[in-house]
C-alpha cells in the first residue's frame, strides 16, 4: 500500500485504505462520508461490510412495522417458507442484472405491491406501480415470478394453493425485514446485502427461511 499517495477525492489527506469504488487509495474521512455515497461500494469492500454491521449493531428497532395491520405469524413463514425465498431470490436476480437498484428501489416496489393486493383483498382490481422504469420493471417481474410460481402449482397439485392473502403477507414480511436494515445513504444497499447473505443459504437449505430475530 501507497499511503503517502494523495486521496483524490479529498485532495488534501493522504489515501490510506483502498478503495475498489475509485481503484485506489482514498483517506478514511472520505471512505466514510462518500460511501455508498458519491462512490458505487462493490458488496465485496471489507469496510462497506463493517459498515453494515456496525448500522445493524446501532439500528434502532421500528416504532411500528410496516403494514402493521397484517398479522404474520411464525407458523405462517414456516409454512411459506419456500416461496418467499422465491421472492427474494427473484429481487436479488433482478439486482445482479447490473441495473443499479438500490434499498430505495426495492422498499418501492414492495410497498406497491403490497398496496395492490391490499386492494384485491378488498374485492377491487386496481395496480399500484412505482414511480420510474427501473421498479416498474422489478414490479413486473416479481409479478411474472408469482404467475410461474402457482403455474407450477397448478400442474403439480391440480390446485392453486397460493392465495392472495398469502402473497400479501409474505410482501409484508419482506417489507419488515427491510425496515430492519435502514441506511440514510442515498446509493445504500443494506437490505439488499443481507438478502444475499440469507435468502440464498436458505435455498440451499431446502426451503428453510432463515428469518432474523429468530
Amino acid at each position: 500500500m501507497n499511503s503517502s499517495m494523495q486521496c483524490p477525492l479529498c485532495k488534501e489527506r493522504s489515501g490510506k485504505r483502498h478503495c475498489p469504488g475509485v481503484r485506489g487509495y482514498i483517506c478514511t474521512l472520505c471512505c466514510g462520508r462518500e460511501r455508498e455515497v458519491s462512490i458505487d461500494c462493490p458488496y465485496e469492500c471489507p469496510h462497506l461490510q463493517d459498515a453494515y454491521r456496525n448500522e445493524g449493531l446501532r439500528a434502532e428497532p421500528p416504532e411500528k412495522p410496516a403494514f402493521s395491520e397484517h398479522e404474520v405469524s411464525d407458523a405462517f413463514l414456516d409454512e411459506q417458507a419456500p416461496f418467499i425465498t422465491g421472492l427474494a431470490l427473484t429481487l436479488l436476480d433482478y439486482a445482479r442484472d447490473g441495473s443499479g437498484v438500490r434499498d430505495d428501489d426495492l422498499r418501492a416496489v414492495i410497498d406497491s405491491l403490497v398496496r395492490t393486493y391490499q386492494t384485491l383483498a378488498s374485492g377491487l382490481v386496481y395496480e399500484t406501480l412505482p414511480d420510474g422504469q427501473l421498479r416498474v420493471d422489478l414490479y413486473r417481474r416479481i409479478q411474472q415470478f408469482l404467475e410461474d410460481w402457482r403455474r407450477s402449482q397448478s400442474q403439480q397439485t391440480g390446485i392453486r394453493t397460493l392465495r392472495d392473502g398469502d402473497v400479501l403477507r409474505s410482501l409484508v414480511f419482506l417489507a419488515r425485514t427491510a425496515q430492519r436494515h435502514p441506511t440514510n445513504r442515498p446509493r445504500g444497499r443494506s437490505f439488499l446485502a443481507f438478502l444475499r447473505r440469507a435468502f440464498p443459504a436458505a435455498a440451499r437449505q431446502q426451503g428453510n427461511l432463515i428469518v432474523p430475530g429468530r
